[in-house]
């Protein structure tokens, strides 16, 4: 048995930080009676939670976003201490965007999810239809630490407010800041066995996704979530997939260089790359590209890595030291297959056992495992190539489509090269920018379905088509007859010919009848 999976025989879950490695608490591991006992109750508390109105449910979220406000500092001490990102990180990246979606959600939610009707053409007689959306029942969450606060809350938000009940298995290296949630939705009043944690590693997650739920999101690694859709498949369970990303960007000739180096060093090196849309792997076309690697080294060499806790740090720690050893084996192996080591590659070991610098690699190519495989941590691969062609080629030659970005003064060509890269979202001379308006989605195997937005609650509703008809009889139902036929060979051409004549003919035929 492994370190790891001696770790999680335990019966209780230590949280570390991982800059100091001290406790910070502790929590029961949950077993798969717990797991079970949690979601009987959810789906009891489905039948009243689900007969809510909008604005009952959003007067909950909107006194939880109170909260937070109040104990804003609080939380994102706790954030900064449980994975190990800087504050400003934890405050703009989690707490913001979140309060952000409270606001957004708890507004806009009955606007987008209130009944819609929608009438036939005149042929069809004056049918019309009425679309209703209806909560799924219980959604099983299943959430990452990178981003533990954020994107945690972000699915809780969805799934509650269009009347779902929930019960989240968070990652076992972020259980407190899912108890912060818990303790946070409880005080607005929520009814009790609404929401749930259950805690534990991917045996717990396995649980839930084994359980009665009717949904369960998962973000996080390719190869999970390729097992949770297999289990989820025997019982016909709708789930949501937010998977790994390699982003590509591309830098071209006409870029502003020092604006493209600042905005590609901090979408590498944010959250010690530990950002699933984060840069990964960089194109610059040839003509710009010394300027280009000799700004990105200089940044690099700049930033301030040590304790989030510190107002002045800039990158903090690893996760774990598996992450650790992970991002080591990808560099080792890119050196030796001829990679360049520009600046860092090396733990910073000084500062803790979890540290390593910030990394910038050339003379990299598709056969190293930086330019194939996920790299979760601080290590940004630069290649150089001839042209824009080149540069959308390699950047889909990739298993993942989640998201990259493009930097040009060109906007039209900014555009144009956007419609040609196989992924969910693309960001022109910009990077990592999130928003509730807008849906988040991967293709390829970064993912399946969209969080966010209008088209990101649809993943958590079942839609309700009544389809109504004044009482009488139609002209298609028995019995048949030779005049129905003819009727019905002269209404087609009447409706779907483009010529006018023929229409008129039509017309006169059926009136005939």
């Amino acid at each position: 048995m492994s370190e790891k999976e001696k770790l999680m025989e335990q019966s209780t879950i230590k949280s570390h930080n991982p800059a100091t490695g001290e406790v910070l608490g502790e929590v029961e591991v949950s077993t798969k009676q717990n797991v079970t006992d949690a979601v009987s109750r959810a789906k009891k508390a489905f039948g009243n939670w689900s007969k809510t109105s909008f604005k009952e449910r959003a007067a909950i979220l909107l006194e939880a976003k109170n909260i937070i406000l109040e104990e804003s500092d609080e939380i994102t001490d706790l954030i900064v201490s449980e994975v190990g990102k800087p504050r400003i990180e934890a405050l703009t990246g989690e707490i913001f965007e979140i309060i952000e979606c409270i606001e957004y959600y708890s507004k806009n939610s009955e606007k987008l999810l209130g009944a819609k009707t929608i009438k036939f053409p005149w042929y069809r007689g004056g049918i019309k239809s009425t679309l209703k959306f209806e909560p799924k029942g219980v959604v099983g969450i299943i959430s990452p630490w990178n981003y533990p606060f954020y994107l945690m809350f972000n699915a809780i938000i969805q799934a509650l407010i269009t009347g779902n009940t929930v019960v989240i298995k968070p990652s076992e290296w972020a259980p407190l800041i899912a108890e912060k949630i818990k303790e946070i939705l409880d005080e607005t009043g929520l009814p009790k066995d609404v929401f749930t944690v259950v805690q534990g590693d991917g045996r717990v997650g396995q649980y839930l996704t084994e359980s009665d739920v009717d949904k369960i999101v998962f973000t996080g690694s390719v190869a999970t979530g390729k097992k949770i859709m297999a289990t989820a498949a025997e019982k016909l369970h709708s789930v949501t997939l937010e998977l790994g990303g390699s982003d590509p960007c591309i830098v071209l000739e006409d870029a502003d260089i020092e604006i493209a180096s600042s905005g590609v060093v901090w979408g590498r090196f944010l959250n010690a790359g530990q950002v699933c849309c984060a840069v990964k792997r960089v194109y610059v076309v040839e003509s710009v590209a010394e300027e280009f690697i000799d700004k990105v080294v200089s940044k690099t060499g700049k930033i301030k890595v040590g304790n989030g806790l510190d107002s002045e740090t800039e990158m903090g720690p690893l996760i774990n030291k598996w992450q650790l050893e992970t991002i080591i084996k990808q560099v080792n192996d890119a050196t030796s297959k001829g990679a360049k080591i520009l600046y860092g590659g090396k733990r910073l070991e000084e500062l803790g056992g979890l540290f390593y610098a910030p990394t910038v690699l050339v003379d990299v190519n598709h056969e190293m495992k930086v330019m194939k495989e996920e790299t979760f941590g601080p290590v940004l691969s630069i290649m150089t190539v001839k042209n824009r062609e080149d540069a959308v080629r390699l950047a889909n030659d990739s298993e993942f489509g989640l998201s990259g970005s493009i930097w040009t003064k060109d906007l039209k060509k900014g555009k144009e090269l956007a419609e040609k890269l196989r992924v969910g979202t693309i960001w022109i001379n910009n990077v990592i920018v999130m928003n509730p308006r807008i849906p988040w989605v991967g293709i390829k195997n970064s993912g399946l379905g969209q969080t966010g937005s209008f088209y990101g609650l649809l993943e958590f509703v079942n839609i309700k088509n009544i389809i109504i008809t004044c009482q009488k009889k139609q002209d298609h139902w028995y019995p048949y007859s030779s005049s129905t036929l003819k009727y019905y060979k002269n209404a087609e051409k009447l409706v779907f010919s483009g010529k006018i004549l023929e229409k008129f003919k039509s017309l006169l035929n059926m009136r005939k009848k």
